[in-house]
């Protein structure tokens, strides 16, 4: 009976010890998936952070870079707005420039017309001037021709009048308004001169000049013969206020009485 129930004792201690045992074992198998779990939750909680981390890394880097681009761009505008602003200040150089020249091609072009109004006057071309001109020269020969014939005609005239106040004597003769001369010849004894002026200058016989040394009035000389480029005239007595030499000058001021 005792070993029965030492038997039975045994075996319910053996039964205990079995189940402790299992239950030991199952429970430090459990923390031991316990433990795997948590490494593999620690794993992959490592790997969504180092995930996230290099995600972030790359969010950054991208901005980053499209700030760098978006900075180089930046840069690239401002230095185009630098040279566009450097061109417009060159462009307005040139405008001013050549607004300056126009300025003063418009001012030419009034001093031109203002010194050529005759010109513009004519309201002609360069075409009728240049046709003028061909015949300008014969004009010109034509008009040289009549001017000595005028000459000729005025000393051949001039002549004849003298002639004439020689023949009809008709008292002092006007002359040319500001008509004067030299004394190129003086005869203290027949009291004469010689004067460098005659009819082609205007004196006609009869005519009467002073005589001026300065402003020293020496007297009055009557033309008593006159020639082309030279006359002869007689000193009056009368009117004779000091000595007469050459180089004395005369002029006409008006008809003098004898």
């Amino acid at each position: 009976m005792l070993v029965r129930i030492s038997l039975i004792i045994s075996l319910i201690c053996l039964g205990f010890s079995i189940w402790f045992s299992h239950d030991e074992n199952k429970g430090v198998q459990g923390r031991k998936n316990k433990v795997e779990e948590d490494r593999k939750a620690a794993e992959t909680a490592r790997d969504k952070s180092t995930e996230a981390r290099k995600k972030k890394d790359g969010e950054r880097d991208a901005e980053f870079t499209v700030l760098h681009s978006t900075s180089n761009e930046w840069y690239g505008v401002r230095v185009d707005i630098t040279n566009k602003v450097n061109q417009i200040a060159a462009m307005q150089k040139t405008i001013d420039k050549y607004g300056l020249q126009q300025k003063n091609y418009e001012d030419d072009s009034e001093r031109i017309k203002e010194g050529n109004r005759g010109w513009f006057d004519l309201n002609t071309t360069a075409r009728k001037v240049k046709q003028e001109r061909t015949r300008l020269p014969k004009a010109e020969v034509e008009l040289a021709t009549t001017k000595t014939e005028l000459d000729v005609i005025g000393r051949d005239n001039m002549r004849l009048k003298n002639t004439m106040i020689k023949l009809r004597p008709a008292g002092p003769q006007a002359l040319p308004e500001g008509l004067s001369g030299k004394v190129v010849a003086f005869d203290p004894k027949f009291q004469y001169v010689v004067l460098n002026v005659g009819g082609n200058h205007g004196v006609l016989m009869d005519g009467r000049l002073l005589i001026k040394r300065d402003n020293e009035i020496l007297g009055q000389a009557r033309v008593t013969r006159v020639e082309d480029e030279y006359s002869v005239a007689n000193i009056i007595q009368e009117f004779k206020e000091g000595e007469v030499s050459e180089g004395d000058g005369v002029v006409y001021q008006g008809t003098m009485k004898q």
